[in-house]
């Protein structure tokens, strides 16, 4: 499914759970919900999810002077051990293309938004930032680098969320992201299961692939589904909102 269709599907999900339960709809639970709803697919690295971090240009632009630094170095490496200028040379860049088969552009992108989250961590760590907090960060500086559609879309990951979102809920004064969050990831994980690839549901015990469809993302049936999934939402959000005269508050 669509990265806009996984956030508005996850955030109307988690208002409507919202609804039912009586939770107060915050500004707070909303971002979280819109968060969540989307994070599953940080894991990859062609993600418009990841694009809101760092445009593809700038990682572009990243791995050219990575590839430039290093036939430099190599180049530099080599002329200190023979006079050869020329054959140090082709030597150099035949190094860097075997390199450059492994260090692909899209394996940089993912370096890139997992250095900064873990930089972000270790700022927070510093500044005695709430454990749970620092902890999910982590995590989120791990997204990155694992396959895409494995071990995040996963119900231990889910698991995982969840714990890691009521522990910051018992330690700090945000409240009631626990359930709008996991509600969030689950919606997301759920809508994948109907795309014809599936979710490694039971990851990391088996690696086994489930779907409940066999829709294609972006093609003409995937994104009418899509559409038809968010009118629904809608209609049953705008009714619920009605029926139980619910009101937003904005108390973070």
């Amino acid at each position: 499914m669509r990265n806009k269709s996984h956030l508005i599907i996850g955030t109307l999900a988690a208002t409507e759970i919202s609804v039912i339960f009586g939770i107060p709809i915050t500004p707070l639970g909303i971002l979280s919900s819109a968060f969540f709803s989307t994070a599953p697919d940080i894991d990859e690295a062609n993600s418009n999810v990841l694009n809101k971090f760092i445009s593809k240009n700038s990682t572009k632009k990243i791995y050219k002077i990575l590839l430039y630094f290093l036939l430099i170095l190599f180049f530099y490496l080599f002329i200190k051990t023979n006079d050869n200028l020329y054959f140090g040379f082709l030597v150099s860049v035949f190094l860097l293309n075997l390199i450059q088969k492994k260090l692909t552009e899209n394996f940089i992108r993912s370096i890139v938004i997992s250095s900064a989250f873990a930089f972000l961590a270790l700022t927070m760590m510093l500044y005695n930032i709430n454990f749970g907090i620092i902890a999910l960060t982590i995590f989120l500086a791990i997204f990155p680098l694992l396959k895409h559609r494995g071990f995040t879309h996963s119900i231990s990951m889910l698991v995982m969320i969840y714990v890691l979102l009521r522990y910051i809920e018992f330690t700090t004064s945000f409240k009631n992201i626990s359930i709008v969050g996991t509600v969030s990831y689950s919606s997301h994980l759920l809508c994948d299961m109907i795309t014809k690839r599936g979710i490694p549901l039971l990851y990391p015990i088996s690696n086994k692939y489930y779907s409940i469809g066999k829709l294609k993302v972006g093609s003409f049936w995937g994104n009418f589904i899509e559409m038809v999934l968010i009118i629904l939402l809608l209609i049953i959000v705008t009714f619920s909102f009605i029926v139980f005269n619910t009101k937003v508050t904005f108390i973070f």
